[in-house]
């Protein structure tokens, strides 16, 4: 019987008490389903938040420095200015993605990009309040800034022949604190799966760094609020957990009747 080699990445296994649904994730991956349009839609609009997101907080920190010290003297609050730039960066990617599908058919039809644009422009304001909390300032210089954004992280599971992997949104460092921070950025509602995320992205780091102070935090722009996981939580529970559901996951990936009706549906 042929071994399958799994590899899995984060947001598809955290369900952690039902292995079924990480089945059904996997067929869609190996089915290559499409998306529904609405589906798209969120893409579309969760993707382009999170570039101007990385993009800004990583490569135009020195803007804001310039915008806040020099342009401005410090009579504009820093929140106004880092918006100032979001919207600078945003005007670009609108310019790119009309002109990408204004002249080829496409399901994002001018209606949907507009509505997309709409929605991103009442994230970005509440994003930047957001980020004002992240950029902490002290004797004329921003002293907290990202090191990393989209970083891969892996974890192996020999017994079960299984990798997982995932990319963290944002790791910044505070060099006041001397502590490094994960940001997931969640453009929607909050969801339990979300905190299983970070958790399972700050274990495999703490795996790695043990001597590494990590905060973990999930930024709900929408909701706008900022959710900060203690570190108590890394204790390691929630990798026995997941052991325990790619354990009952490899049970049915090896039954007889499932992999015939894959080959079948394949």
């Amino acid at each position: 019987m042929k071994k399958f080699n799994i590899h899995l990445a984060v947001t598809r296994i955290i369900n952690f008490n039902c292995p079924k649904k990480n089945i059904m994730e996997l067929l869609i991956q190996y089915l290559s389903i499409p998306q529904i349009p609405e589906t798209k839609k969120v893409f579309l609009l969760g993707n382009i938040v999170h570039k101007i997101f990385q993009l800004v907080l990583k490569y135009r920190i020195s803007q804001i420095e310039y915008l806040y010290f020099s342009k401005y003297k410090e009579k504009k609050n820093i929140e106004s200015i880092i918006y100032e730039v979001f919207e600078d960066v945003f005007s670009a990617f609108q310019e790119i993605y009309e002109f990408k599908f204004s002249n080829k058919d496409t399901e994002y039809s001018r209606k949907t990009l507009e509505s997309v644009f709409n929605s991103i422009f009442s994230i970005l304001k509440e994003l930047s309040k957001l980020s004002s909390k992240l950029l902490e300032i002290q004797e004329n210089k921003i002293i907290s800034y990202v090191i990393d954004d989209e970083l891969e992280v892996r974890y192996e599971y020999p017994k079960y022949n299984v990798i997982i992997s995932g990319k963290i949104d944002l790791i910044t460092y505070n060099q006041k604190l001397n502590k490094v921070s994960l940001i997931e950025l969640k453009t929607g509602m909050e969801y339990d799966d979300h905190l299983s995320q970070i958790l399972i992205y700050g274990e495999i780091l703490k795996s790695k760094y043990d001597d590494l102070e990590i905060q973990l935090e999930i930024w709900y722009p929408k909701l706008k609020k900022i959710e900060i996981i203690s570190k108590n939580n890394l204790s390691g529970e929630v990798f026995k957990q997941l052991s325990n559901s790619i354990e009952k996951t490899e049970l049915i990936l090896k039954k007889k009747e499932f992999l015939e009706e894959l080959r079948r549906i394949k």
